[in-house]
């Protein structure tokens, strides 16, 4: 085969379109995601307490309806019960994702502390599981 004749095949790689997914944006951080985006955990919770008034109303609504609305009524309530359990999920994922965050960070600071004092290295990866369970099994006695 002769290699002068052969083709190259040329390719250009594709840069994403979002400006936050560029390289000159750097590496996602946690820390920082929380610092710029922590209210949507409270707009989370706004949001959960709102639900759960309308449905409270609606479901009053329902009682004393006359037939002919019933259906609707029915249909909204069913709605507003799978908006509720969404929220649910959601507030209960921030206060999970907060815990969670909480004890990595605690054990940074440890790690730290123990390196100041003489320790070997250590890193994140190798008990990243371990204290995702610890921090759910303190999230479920908390409550």
């Amino acid at each position: 085969m002769n290699r002068d004749n052969d083709s190259l095949i040329e390719y250009s790689i594709k840069l994403p379109r979002d400006p936050r997914f560029l390289p000159v944006a750097g590496e996602f951080s946690t820390q920082k995601f929380q610092e710029q985006y922590g209210f949507l955990a409270d707009a989370h919770k706004t949001e959960l307490i709102t639900l759960r008034e309308n449905l409270k109303r609606a479901r009053k609504l329902l009682l004393s309806s006359p037939r002919e609305l019933q259906a609707g009524r029915e249909r909204d309530v069913n709605s507003l019960e799978l908006a509720v359990k969404r929220a649910e999920s959601m507030v209960d994922k921030d206060r999970r994702e907060k815990v969670e965050q909480e004890a990595l960070s605690e054990m940074a600071k440890e790690e730290k502390d123990r390196r100041k004092q003489g320790k070997g290295g250590w890193w994140m990866k190798d008990c990243s599981c371990r204290l995702r369970f610890r921090a759910v099994n303190r999230l479920t006695i908390r409550f």
